[in-house]
């Protein structure tokens, strides 16, 4: 729904590659909710999207937090966590969200 997800798919994905102009190789994929029961069977997406898009050698998954990065342990990725409460300043989906309404 437009309110807890204010911006569409290529909204984001223009705001990414205008950020990251300076990239060559940077490639933005989009994923559905699929309501995944469980972190395996949303890891199992991910991989099984990224094998769909001929990229097979992932090896890094970057995260917000430590919460965020739970659902990729068992993915056999290198986690870093860039948190989002230090570097990010705290900046959260939930407050862009709140300034979408003002």
């Amino acid at each position: 729904d437009k309110a807890r997800n204010p911006y569409s798919y290529e909204e984001r994905k223009e705001m990414l590659l205008s950020l990251y102009s300076q990239r060559v190789n940077l490639r933005i994929i989009g994923l559905e909710d699929i309501g995944a029961n469980s972190h395996n069977e949303w890891v199992d997406y991910v991989k099984a999207t990224l094998l769909d898009c001929k990229l097979s050698n992932v090896t890094d998954y970057f995260s917000g937090s430590n919460e965020d990065a739970l659902w990729y342990q068992k993915s056999g990725w290198k986690i870093t966590i860039i948190d989002r409460m230090t570097i990010g300043k705290g900046i959260n989906a939930t407050m862009i969200r709140n300034q979408q309404k003002l």
